[in-house]
C-alpha cells in the first residue's frame, strides 16, 4: 500500500478514535442530561430530581412560562444550596423544589425549566445547560399575591422610613488611600504577569518570537517596534478574548462541554 494511503488510514483510525473518546465520555456512565433528571409539579414547586453521583448548578437554574402564554409567572426564591462545586459554584444534590405562582393562567400550559447537570467522580463533566418542557394544569399553580407585581421578580424592597441627605446622595470623592490601593492592584497584576511568562507554555515561544524580532538582522530601534508590535498584538487579543468571555459568563464553559466544541478541537491538535 502506498505511504499516503497508510496515512489516510491511520488519520481514519484517529478520527474514529476521538470520536469515541468523547461519545464514551458524555454517556459512558447511563447520565443523560434529559432523561436522567426528573420534573414534575408538586405542591406549587417544581422539583427536580437528580440521580445519586450527579448534581445540578444553581447559576442555570431557571423556570419560565412558555413564549406566547397568557398571565404572569412568578417563581422564587431558589432554595439555598447544599454545596459547592470545584468552581465555587452553588450546587443541589437529589431534589431542588422551586416554588411558582401565577397569575390570569388557564387551562394547560408549558413551563420551561432550565438546568445545568454535572456528573461527579472520575470522569465527572458538566453538561451544557438543559431546557425540558413541563406541561401542568393552570389550577395546580397558587394564585399570585397582589403585592408581587413582575414575573419572576423577588418581592419589592421597602422604601427608606427617611429621605436621605444631600451628602449620602453626592458621588464618593477619591481619597490618596483608594489611588494606593489601585497602584498596588495593578503592580501586583503586573508580577503575576511576569510569573507566568516563566511557565513551560511560554518556552516554546521563545525561538518563534526571536525569529520574529531578529529575523535577518536589523537595528536595535527596528528589534524594539517588531517588540512593541508583537507584545501590543497579543495584549489586544487576549483582552477581547477575556471581556467576551466574561460577558458570556458560564455559558462559555458550558458550550466548552459539547460534542461539537470538542471534536473540533481534538481534531486540530491531531
Amino acid at each position: 500500500m502506498p505511504p499516503r494511503s497508510w496515512s489516510n488510514v491511520l488519520m481514519s483510525l484517529l478520527i474514529s478514535l476521538l470520536a469515541s473518546v468523547v461519545a464514551f465520555a458524555q454517556g459512558a456512565n447511563g447520565f443523560d442530561p434529559v432523561k436522567s433528571i426528573g420534573i414534575r409539579l408538586h405542591s406549587g414547586r417544581v422539583v427536580l430530581t437528580v440521580p445519586p453521583g450527579a448534581h445540578l448548578k444553581a447559576a442555570f437554574m431557571k423556570v419560565t412560562l412558555k413564549e406566547g402564554t397568557p398571565g404572569k409567572l412568578a417563581v422564587g426564591p431558589l432554595p439555598p444550596t447544599v454545596d459547592k462545586d470545584e468552581l465555587g459554584d452553588g450546587i443541589w444534590h437529589d431534589t431542588v423544589a422551586i416554588p411558582v405562582k401565577g397569575e390570569g393562567l388557564g387551562g394547560n400550559l408549558d413551563l420551561r425549566v432550565k438546568y445545568q447537570p454535572c456528573t461527579e467522580g472520575a470522569g465527572g463533566l458538566c453538561y451544557a445547560p438543559t431546557t425540558q418542557t413541563l406541561t401542568v394544569s393552570a389550577a395546580d399553580i397558587p394564585v399570585l399575591k397582589a403585592e408581587v407585581l413582575t414575573a419572576g421578580t423577588a418581592p419589592a424592597i421597602a422604601e427608606p422610613t427617611s429621605n436621605p441627605t444631600p451628602a449620602t446622595m453626592s458621588a464618593p470623592v477619591p481619597t490618596p488611600e483608594a489611588d494606593q490601593s489601585l497602584f498596588w492592584a495593578l503592580l501586583v497584576a503586573f508580577g503575576w504577569g511576569l510569573v507566568a511568562a516563566f511557565s513551560p507554555c511560554v518556552y516554546p515561544m521563545i525561538p518563534i518570537t526571536l525569529a520574529i524580532v531578529g529575523a535577518k538582522g536589523g537595528s536595535r530601534f527596528r528589534g524594539l517596534i517588531l517588540s512593541l508590535v508583537l507584545v501590543l498584538g497579543m495584549a489586544v487579543t487576549y483582552m477581547i478574548l477575556a471581556v467576551a468571555v466574561a460577558k458570556i459568563g458560564g455559558q462559555f464553559g458550558a458550550s466548552a462541554q459539547k460534542p461539537a466544541f470538542l471534536v473540533p478541537v481534538a481534531l486540530l491538535f491531531a
